[in-house]
């Protein structure tokens, strides 16, 4: 089940499940500039101004009522983020997120 991250404890769910696979996938790529940065838009704070400004939305892709994808909007359509737990890579829930938001 796809839908708006709307709870403060979906909000947290979410921006762990990001942290994790940023630590694990991305950091090793990124300058460490690059890894502050990341770290500052993630920041809950933060996040949260941009949903309450009406400027980013993000999106949870649920199994078993466990956020296991997060896909954010940049208003009025950039996707910003997109990311999914390992343990559920290669099983469209990428795809089914973005195809959510694209409709």
């Amino acid at each position: 089940m796809i839908k708006l991250i709307q709870t403060e404890a979906d909000l947290k769910d979410g921006l762990s499940l990001i942290t994790n696979v940023f630590e694990k996938f991305q950091v090793p790529e990124y300058s460490p500039e690059g890894v502050t940065s990341f770290y500052r838009f993630i920041d809950k704070d933060f996040i949260s101004k941009l949903i309450s400004r009406n400027e980013l939305e993000l999106y949870g892709y649920y199994l078993n009522y466990q956020i296991v994808g997060v896909l954010g909007i940049k208003l009025p359509n950039h996707i910003s983020l997109l990311f999914v737990d390992e343990q559920f890579h290669k099983k469209g829930i990428a795809r089914a997120l973005f195809e959510h938001v694209k409709n």
